[in-house]
């Protein structure tokens, strides 16, 4: 029988892992639960780990499997308040996101402003697409 490490790795290879891999995105509802005080009683006093061990969850930490290179994109980045503002400019034009932090001691980050606001958005966004490519995070 694989470990779960194993069986998730045969998983990003495309190849048929023994069983189904699952992997949430624990650590942002263990936050959330914690802040508000709605961690489910079966798991108090547990650590972090032992918490995705009693759920079968795959993987510990959510990390990166791969770099992403984009060529010929400038990204700057500027925190105002509770927002971060990303500002890409590209050859055939610019687009910018908005993230906002939650107020509150959860500290979620969702986005406000999406990349796409008009149809002349899709050239840069397009560039920004084909000129990425990916590399394995071997680690």
């Amino acid at each position: 029988m694989l470990t779960q490490r194993e069986n998730f790795m045969r998983s990003l290879r495309n190849e048929h892992p023994e069983r189904l891999v699952w992997a949430p995105n624990f650590d942002h509802w263990l936050n959330v639960n914690t802040a508000n005080k709605t961690l489910p009683a079966e798991f108090g006093g547990m650590s972090r780990n032992d918490i995705v061990r009693a759920v079968k969850a795959t993987i510990w930490a959510r990390v990166g499997v791969f770099n992403a290179k984009t060529d010929g994109v400038k990204v700057t980045e500027e925190r105002k308040g509770s927002s971060l503002f990303t500002h890409y400019e590209t050859p055939v034009g610019s687009l910018n996101i908005r993230q906002e932090t939650a107020p509150d001691e959860c500290n979620t980050v969702f986005l406000k402003e999406h990349i796409v606001k008009k149809v002349e958005d899709l050239r840069p966004l397009k560039y920004m697409i084909e000129a990425t490519r990916y590399e394995p995070y071997n680690e």
